[in-house]
């Protein structure tokens, strides 16, 4: 017996597709495999023509059934244009095995469009990626990982508005898009308006919604205990920035690389609430773990406060 952890959605484009993925499900998974599989009939979702698992955490799963579930979900990929699902199996051992199945649709140029989007975006070409993103949902309006990319891009224009209204979009169609949740709350403290009970409920479902094993979960801690510092709550952001703290990233882990920079945040947090040898060991710690410029700029203008109070 092994524990599953299984997230993920698929978007089939068009009715008929979507159609054709079900009956994957009534043919392969009820079937054959005799419904010995993670993925049942109400997780798709014919109003948006997807397929949704947003179920995290499966205990004490057989071999045979996370070993179905992946090859149906491999042939249900086949008319998905978009998404992806991950899955995590821990056995007794707690050895962890990770498979992630995509997209691969035969409608080519809706694939080949999205993925194009991703390359022009990385490679700084925006506004070719933001036009090929509005073709892309003009043609299939209920695309949402078209609307969060395009979101983002929004972001990068310095249009947060904007950035909110595809973010909203998006979780109209698929209110379990944790990365949509977490776009619009930048977009929020973008736009700069108080809007923290937003901020703070959408980031709350995100880490509702995950575990402490996905990235994402800690990315949402991270913002988390950022918002609440913006806005000045600095027992609260201190919180979040040591529960941040406690968790020892790898090298590929994006978390890794802004570890410095949350802890210099903790040590102004600490210094606001009068916790001046803690402040000094964040700092310290930040220091050591190879701060960039701006961070040790921070941490040098936040010490000649300390000076200051203790002289």
């Amino acid at each position: 017996m092994n524990t599953v952890v299984l997230t993920g959605h698929f978007e089939f484009g068009t009715q008929k597709t979507f159609e054709k993925a079900f009956l994957l499900l009534e043919t392969t998974g009820m079937q054959l495999y005799k419904g010995e599989i993670l993925i049942k009939e109400h997780h798709f979702l014919p109003e948006s023509n997807q397929l949704v698992y947003s179920k995290i955490k499966s205990e004490r799963v057989a071999d045979n059934m996370f070993t179905k579930t992946i090859n149906l979900l491999e042939k249900i990929a086949g008319y998905a244009i978009c998404g992806e699902f991950n899955m995590s199996v821990f056995d007794d051992q707690n050895q962890n095995k990770t498979f992630k199945i995509l997209p691969s649709s035969n409608d080519k140029t809706a694939v080949s469009h999205f993925q194009s989007a991703v390359a022009l975006r990385k490679s700084g070409e925006l506004a070719k990626a933001q036009l090929l993103l509005s073709q892309l949902i003009e043609r299939y309006p209920s695309h949402t990982s078209a609307y969060m990319l395009r979101g983002k891009i929004f972001l990068q224009l310095n249009q947060p508005e904007q950035a909110v209204i595809d973010f909203d979009t998006a979780l109209e169609i698929n209110p379990y898009q944790s990365q949509a949740r977490i776009g619009r709350v930048n977009a929020y403290r973008a736009i700069g308006t108080s809007v923290i009970e937003k901020s703070i409920s959408d980031l709350s479902k995100v880490i509702s919604a995950t575990l402490p094993t996905q990235p994402t979960f800690w990315k949402a801690r991270r913002i988390k205990g950022e918002v609440h510092f913006q806005h000045e709550m600095y027992q609260e952001a201190l919180s979040e920035f040591k529960m941040f703290l406690s968790k020892r990233f790898e090298p590929s882990d994006r978390n890794f690389h802004i570890r410095p920079h949350i802890l210099a945040l903790a040590g102004v947090c600490a210094l606001k609430l009068s916790l001046h040898a803690d402040a000094q060991k964040y700092f310290n710690l930040s220091i050591e773990s190879d701060a960039d410029n701006n961070t040790l700029s921070l941490i040098a203008h936040y010490r000649a406060q300390i000076t200051e109070l203790v002289c």
